[in-house]
């Protein structure tokens, strides 16, 4: 449950920056998400 809502709290500052700047979502949420400590995913093995 805190992941979710540490996720929706990344989401939400990414999308102002994105909103403000008119780019960078991606990098912003990615970086924010990674020095919090949630993993990347992994892409899915067949």
């Amino acid at each position: 449950m805190t992941t979710l809502v540490l996720v929706l709290l990344v989401g939400a500052a990414a999308q102002l920056v994105d909103g403000s700047l008119g780019m960078g979502y991606g990098v912003t949420s990615a970086s924010l998400l990674l020095s919090t400590g949630v993993a990347p995913a992994w892409p899915a093995r067949p």
